[in-house]
């Protein structure tokens, strides 16, 4: 497991995953645990006895655990996937290679590097939600399609961040809630222009079918290509009165890239 953790820390630098040791309570004489971490980089806890029935707090009366069972949690600490490795010995390559999906597919699902965290409809992250964050999305999946966000291998991210829906999927989908939440905020009156300005997204392909979108933007369609987009509100010019980042959705995403909790801890090694 310390190979592990060291490969996903030095490949996914930016995901935070944590695997941690626990032993199970009674399994601990004089010397085991620190026998158990002679060799080993992986943070070792003691699991204990608070109720007083001769059971472990952890390993069986909240988690019910098999011996050397992989415990895969959310941020929430709520248990989303189990592997045993007595089952599936990590020194088959197979299986290795899936232990490691199973923790970086949970950090994904948790974290969601491709969305905005401070607002997941500001697709650009310039503090404003406006067309052109559309015209951003449309352009690349005009471009390169509809895909997987993979997770990411870099140790920082920036715009544009397209994982609006957060699914770690980049399509049409995406591009419809920003454009609702366009229309929602101009309907609200939140852009404050007097002038109407329509803004013209000319030739641009969409390789997927496209969903219906809402009434304040008329789309013509050629043989599943989108032609033109107009989109239909009151914008500033300048973008100095475009709709600001919403407080719903800074609520929605309220944990931020750079601090995220402890989230993905895995129990491995009970007393040998």
């Amino acid at each position: 497991m310390d190979r592990l953790q060291g490969e996903l820390e030095t490949t996914y630098p930016i995901l935070n995953i944590q695997i941690v040791g626990l032993n199970e309570f009674g399994q601990d004489p004089a010397g085991a645990n620190d026998l158990m971490m002679a060799s080993r980089t992986t943070p070792w806890l003691q699991d204990g006895d608070s109720n007083g029935n001769q059971r472990s707090d952890v390993w069986y009366d909240k988690w019910n655990v098999t011996y050397r069972d992989v415990i895969v949690l959310n941020g929430q600490n709520e248990m989303t996937d189990v592997y045993n490795l007595t089952s599936h010995d990590l020194g088959v390559a197979a299986n290795y290679a899936t232990m490691r999906d199973k923790l970086i597919d949970a950090a994904m699902t948790e974290q969601k590097p491709w969305q905005n965290h401070r607002d997941r409809f500001d697709i650009n992250d310039d503090g404003f939600v406006v067309p052109g964050d559309v015209l951003i999305m449309i352009n690349d999946i005009n471009a390169n399609g509809p895909r997987d966000l993979l997770p990411p291998t870099t140790t920082s991210l920036a715009a544009p961040y397209y994982d609006c829906s957060g699914d770690n999927y980049f399509s049409p989908i995406d591009i419809l809630q920003v454009i609702n939440f366009i229309e929602g905020t101009s309907a609200e009156g939140e852009a404050t222009s007097e002038s109407d300005v329509a803004m013209q997204i000319a030739t641009v392909a969409i390789a997927s079918p496209v969903p219906s979108l809402s009434s304040g933007f008329e789309v013509t369609l050629a043989s599943n290509r989108i032609v033109a987009v107009s989109v239909a509100m009151q914008v500033d010019p300048t973008g100095t009165n475009a709709a600001p980042r919403s407080e719903s959705s800074a609520e929605d995403n309220s944990e931020s890239r750079e601090s995220a909790p402890d989230d993905f801890w895995a129990e491995y090694w009970p007393s040998l």
